[in-house]
């Protein structure tokens, strides 16, 4: 199908052999850990993940029987996870035995291998909204060559970078251009020609799209981006062999989508849209903020990550906004580790508009003021 070419500029460059469909993010991440791992020994069932991140992932990973190490972003949130912290439990986790190869492959099974796994968000991440940089991403890359890692790019956010007009009367200006998805610097050749992949040898990153956040909610289908030989083991995975494929007819709908051009002007009005509302979101913030109190500017995507004086429970504010009308979700729940950020919470303009955000904005911080100055929220 034409649809092989997605028409944005950020997968320019996009091949058909790179391409595997799939019945949206959560059935390549599902998928992905199952054809990868599913027959892994323990000491390769371990699974690098961002903390705070997207709050259903890490149950996805425990369910398919891994141990999680939550990794922290960089401080402030904003620049996506701290690669020196996950080299460090890369390291940790070696010298107990874990991320060991198998050097004779179990009888019947072909394809990459990978030691463990690493989970990120790189474009404005959910919860926080923050970006990886481009150094960063080629660094993580480089990462997982070394160590044998698979790394799996949640890219639901990649084609909703906010545009520089929709923006620039946002507090913090206009963002820059975003950098390369994650995956395009693993589909480059390594500089010493693939040596440092391996076992692997065919690629370390799975870039793992949806048309759900560009389209509609409803709309199951996505795709794995990846070295081809990634591709080739997917598509040999016994359940797409059953199935016959993902998302067939929804498939067939993008794709006519996708042919009349229908794509492109309805992802620039989403981005536009979003933008907008991020914006209006960020100025009332600005205007009505409590001492202590922070917003994260996101660059892109729907979510924003709220930080509260350190020993506030966000829980209890919670309780306050409902009785107002508003609510949120509050930092822990986006904790692999169960215990980190409670006093944090998760602010989405993708629901709402302008004046509702900014309204419930409003109420949110008058609450914040009214449960500070009280200590109850502490």
């Amino acid at each position: 199908s034409s649809s092989a070419s997605t028409p944005t500029s950020v997968n320019k460059g996009v091949e058909a052999r790179s391409l595997f469909q799939t019945s949206g993010a959560t059935h390549g991440l599902s998928l992905a850990l199952q054809v990868f791992f599913g027959r892994a020994s323990p000491a390769r069932k371990v699974a690098f993940i961002e903390d705070p991140t997207y709050f259903l992932a890490p149950k996805i990973f425990k369910e398919q029987g891994f141990r999680m190490v939550p990794v922290p972003l960089r401080t402030g949130g904003g620049g996506g996870m701290d690669l020196d912290r996950l080299e460090a439990q890369v390291l940790a986790a070696k010298a107990r035995g874990e991320l060991e190869l198998e050097l004779v492959p179990e009888k019947g099974r072909d394809g990459p291998q990978f030691a463990g796994v690493v989970y990120c968000i790189p474009s404005h991440q959910n919860p926080s909204g923050g970006s990886m940089p481009g150094e960063a991403r080629a660094r993580l890359v480089q990462l997982a060559r070394e160590h044998s890692l698979l790394v799996v790019s949640d890219d639901v956010y990649e084609l909703l970078h906010h545009p520089a007009t929709a923006t620039a009367q946002a507090p913090h200006g206009a963002p820059p251009p975003p950098p390369p998805r994650l995956v395009a610097y693993d589909l480059e050749e390594p500089s010493d020609g693939g040596a440092q992949s391996g076992v692997v040898g065919g690629g370390n990153v799975l870039g793992n799209g949806t048309f759900s956040k560009v389209l509609s909610p409803g709309v199951r289908c996505g795709w794995i981006e990846a070295r081809p030989a990634l591709v080739r083991a997917l598509a040999a995975s016994a359940t797409v062999s059953s199935s016959g494929g993902s998302a067939q007819l929804m498939g067939a709908m993008v794709a006519g989508a996708l042919d009349a051009g229908a794509l492109d002007p309805l992802v620039d009005s989403t981005r536009q849209l979003l933008a907008k509302r991020m914006a209006a979101v960020q100025r009332a913030f600005k205007r009505r903020a409590p001492r202590g109190c922070s917003l994260s500017a996101p660059q892109g995507g729907m979510c924003a990550w709220l930080e509260l004086p350190p020993g506030t429970d966000a829980h209890s504010v919670l309780v306050a906004a409902r009785r107002r009308g508003v609510s949120f979700k509050p930092g822990d729940l986006f904790s692999p580790a169960g215990d980190q950020h409670r006093n944090c919470c998760r602010v989405v303009v993708a629901h709402y508009d302008e004046e509702t955000l900014v309204r419930g904005i409003e109420i949110l911080c008058q609450v914040l003021h009214d449960e500070l100055a009280a200590g109850i929220a502490t």
